[in-house]
Formats: C-alpha cells, structure tokens, sequence
C-alpha cells in the first residue's frame, strides 16, 4: 500500500482531520489512524495493524494499492465522463424572448420563437435515443421559457409516450424568472413532468427589484417571484432559489436569507450564482463582478448564514464533489438547442452561430468545418494538458473548470472556488455533522 498524493490532513477544534480530494472522503481521525498512515509512508509491515481500520483508510482513499495511478484514473474519469454516456442531455430554449431586462444578461434578446421544423427535428433526434435505450433530460430554458408554453407542451407531449413505450426514462427541469406562474401552472408542470425548477432571487425587493426587472416597467417583481414558488412548493415541486452575486448586491444577501426564511422557503435549495462577464454583452457590468477568491469567501459565509437561519437544503453545507468531465459544454451526448434549431455545447453561446456545433434540423447531415472546430475545441478541452492543473490537488474536484473560460474566454484554466476557500468549508462542514450526528466522525 502507499499513501495517497490527495490527501489533506488538518486540526480544528482540538480534533485531528483528514480529507481526500479524490473521493471526498472526510473523517475525524486518531492515533491509530497515523501510526498505520506512517507504517504506510515509510514501507513497513502492515500485518500487525488493525484490519478494519485499514479497510477504512482504503476505502476513503487515504491509502491506495501499489500499482494504482491516480493520475491515471483521473484522466480515464475525465474520458469517461465525456464520452460513455448514450443518454442524452437537452438544454432547450424555445425562444430567446424575454418578458425581463435584467442588466447582467449575456443573451441575444431577439423575439424568435421555435418554429414546427425544429420541434421535427428536436422529436427525431430524441427517437433515436429512446430507440437506443438512452434515457432523456431535458433542461427547458431561454429567454423565459414559459413565454412558449405551447412549444413545451408539443415537445413534451412527442416525447414523453415514446419514451414510455420503450421503457426508457424521461425527466425535465425549468429555468425561469417565476414571474409568470399561476396556480394552472403548478398543475401543468407536473403533466409535462417537468419535476424541478431554478428560479433567481437577486436579494432583499429594494435590490431584487433593480436587477431582475421587467422589460418596459418599472412594476416591482419580487413578491410575485416568491408567490410563484410557492405555488409550484405546494404542487410538490421542489425549486432551487439562485442568488446571482456581485458587488453590487453581494452586501444585502443575508437580508434576502432572512426574508426568504421568514416566506417559509426553508426547504428550497439555494445556491449562490457568480456574476462573470462572458461574453461582449456583458463588458458594463464587468467591473462589479467578483473575483473568484472573493466570490469563494462569500460563499463560505453565506453557507453559515444558511445554517444559522435553519435552512436544510441539499445543498448545504457546500461541498466538494468528484468531477469525470466539467459539464455539458465536453459531454459528448449533451446539447443546448436555440429557437432556430443551432446546437451549441455551452450555454454561454446560445444565439452566436458562429459557436454552433449543428442545427437540428440536419443532425444526420454534414457539419461545416467552423461548427466541427468549435465541437473539437469543447470535447478536447483537457486540464491533463496544462502542468497547474496536473500538479494541483484540487484537479478531483475541479478538472480545470469551466471548458467555456478555458478554451474561448480566458485562453487557460480557472480555479475553482475550492482552491480558495476548502479549509473553511470543510470546517463549515464538519460543524454541521458535528452538529446533527452528535459528533459522529463524517
């Protein structure tokens, strides 16, 4: 046996911790636990050493056979994760219209809606999965989606029983601003299992209400945001509450928390969205974005707010995960599909044809030699190719970070929030189970 390059050993609280990036395993440990890490360390008989304990260490990644190469394994995740799947994962956006003018989107806000030969071509491309025995998800997206209801409904209504006749699972998510939900909604959305949403709350109404603003009025939107998730709450929907942060609102997030605790939203996930200027669209707000350490230190609070206010969502404490591939931008089976039919691999470029990889409508067809660079670029985009990614323990968790940064905007890699703020959410961590498993180690 040998010792793990990812492991990560520290003290708090008077206790002695470990964690692997590799696994995410993290424990409370003791004496025996590094009397065996150095028997290990220095090659020595582990004969007479405790065999559970050793399984354990084992297990978490503590310790790892001789023969085993982590780097390895991590570029055969990374193949993996972007190439194995047969199921398929479709962003789509069935217009790009807006009935919101918020000041940060990165969006092309033409009023295109999605014509009858797209959803042809939509419905095809979905048969062929299911006759595959690939299973579908479905991001539904825009502009505001729900502003093409009908085009939803049509899809959904094409896909769901062939996905069903041929036993093949189907599932399907919401982006939207919530504005625009009803009671009628919430019923709707179950019969197009549609079974989670995401919709932004960008702070306290007096902030909320200069970001997220209606095209054409200056009618507050907040109240109505919250009224809409908590019909789709009662519908037994859940919905995951994202804060987009910058400077300029960053300082008001913890009243938002309050209020949102106070609305009885305890149980919705949220999640801490980090403003960047991507695109040209977005150059006047780029001097209010955050930084990623800033951006990092921020979020580390608000987890703890989180946890003061009695919030039990998922997605808290936050915590590190294992990476294969990034995202949809390198999966190889994954696209994001405009209101004109163009495939797209990232969601940053939705509406830049000269990012497409396709259109829909010819997906057996030829693709020119732009859309198949623009395809390569994402799919071959590799932390394994830059030395401060390979040398860096946070690699399990991060795999070089976002394909889009990498390859189109930033020219190179972009840590992670992990690289900046993992001691700290690790305590947060480790308070929390302290907390709810009476001192059990995590």
């Amino acid at each position: 046996m040998k010792e793990s390059r990812y492991n990560y050993f520290f003290q708090y609280d008077g206790k002695d911790l470990a964690f692997n990036s590799m696994t995410c395993a993290f424990a409370e440990i003791d004496n025996d636990f590094y009397q065996a890490m150095q028997a290990v360390r220095q090659g020595e008989s582990l004969a007479e050493m405790d065999k559970e304990l050793l399984k354990k260490m084992e297990e978490g990644g503590y310790i790892i056979d001789d023969c085993a190469d982590e780097m390895r394994e991590l570029k055969f995740r990374n193949m993996n994760g972007k190439f194995q799947s047969q199921n398929l994962g479709l962003t789509i956006a069935p217009t790009l219209s807006c009935n919101f003018a918020c000041p940060y989107c990165y969006e092309d806000r033409r009023v295109v809606f999605m014509d009858t030969e797209v959803q042809d071509g939509i419905v095809r491309l979905a048969q062929r999965t299911a006759d595959h025995h690939g299973n579908i998800s479905v991001t539904w997206y825009g502009g505001e989606p729900l502003l093409a209801k009908d085009t939803i409904q049509s899809l959904s209504e094409r896909i769901i029983p062939y996905c069903d006749e041929r036993g093949v699972s189907y599932d399907a998510f919401i982006v939207t601003n919530g504005y625009l939900i009803t009671e009628e909604t919430g019923a709707w959305f179950k019969k197009m299992r549609i079974n989670g949403a995401q919709i932004t709350v960008d702070g306290a109404p007096e902030i909320h209400n200069t970001r997220r603003k209606l095209k054409g009025s200056s009618a507050p939107t907040f109240d109505r945001i919250i009224e809409g998730v908590k019909i789709l709450l009662r519908h037994d929907i859940p919905v995951d509450i994202r804060v987009n942060v910058d400077k300029t609102n960053i300082d008001g997030t913890e009243k938002l928390l309050g209020i949102l605790r106070d609305e009885g939203l305890t149980d919705c996930d949220v999640n801490f969205g980090h403003v960047t200027a991507y695109t040209e669209a977005c150059n006047s707000v780029a001097d209010t974005c955050l930084d990623m350490d800033e951006y990092a230190e921020h979020g580390v609070r608000l987890q703890k707010v989180l946890r003061d206010l009695g919030f039990r969502s998922e997605e808290y404490p936050m915590y590190p995960g294992i990476k294969g591939n990034y995202c949809c931008a390198d999966s190889l089976n994954a696209f994001v599909v405009d209101p004109e039919g163009y495939f797209y691999k990232c969601w940053n470029d939705i509406g830049q044809k000269d990012r497409s990889v396709g259109k829909v409508q010819d997906v057996d067809g030829h693709i020119s030699a732009l859309q198949q660079s623009v395809l390569e670029k994402y799919m071959l985009w590799s932390p394994f190719d830059h030395e401060e990614c390979v040398d860096c323990f946070f690699l399990p968790n991060c795999m070089g970070g976002c394909p889009y940064n990498g390859e189109f905007l930033k020219g190179n890699p972009e840590c992670e929030k992990w690289k900046y703020s993992m001691n700290d959410i690790l305590k947060e961590v480790y308070d929390h189970y302290r907390e709810t498993s009476a001192g059990q180690a995590v």
